[in-house]
């Protein structure tokens, strides 16, 4: 079975810089597994990539100690990756960053595959924002 699922990169709460990307792929386990496996494996880690990488403005890297970590799960190829000053080791884009976390996944759950969905839709610009009473606490 594929499941399709989709999660924002970025500022999902638009609350700081304001810059975000809504990201889609398929995958062959559900999100309650990919979650269930990330976080076993995070745990057996030490630490969460989620949590501790590129979470401040402007940061594309990770330290060579979480790299070193992440190579010796085989989460990633250290080679892969370009070095930094500072013991930093740089990280591409929003595509790269999704590629460790599921390297980190695949070490719970092997036999993981996922790709990129493109979802083209039209946007109906005469709703959006219609209906602002119905929502409420």
């Amino acid at each position: 079975m594929k499941y399709k699922m989709g999660f924002t990169m970025g500022d999902y709460s638009q609350d700081g810089h304001n810059i975000s990307e809504v990201k889609h792929i398929e995958c062959n386990y559900s999100v309650e597994e990919i979650t269930k496996a990330y976080k076993e494996a995070s745990k057996e880690l030490g630490f969460d990539f989620i949590n501790e990488v590129c979470k401040e403005y402007e940061e594309h890297s990770m330290p060579i100690s979480v790299a070193n970590r992440l190579n010796g799960i085989h989460a990633i190829d250290i080679e892969d990756y370009e070095d930094q000053d500072g013991g930093l080791l740089y990280i591409e884009d929003a595509n790269e960053y999704i590629d460790i976390f599921f390297g980190i996944v695949r070490t719970k759950l092997p036999n993981l595959e996922y790709s990129d969905v493109v979802i083209l839709e039209d946007k109906l610009d005469l709703l959006q924002g219609a209906g602002y009473g119905l929502y409420h606490q």
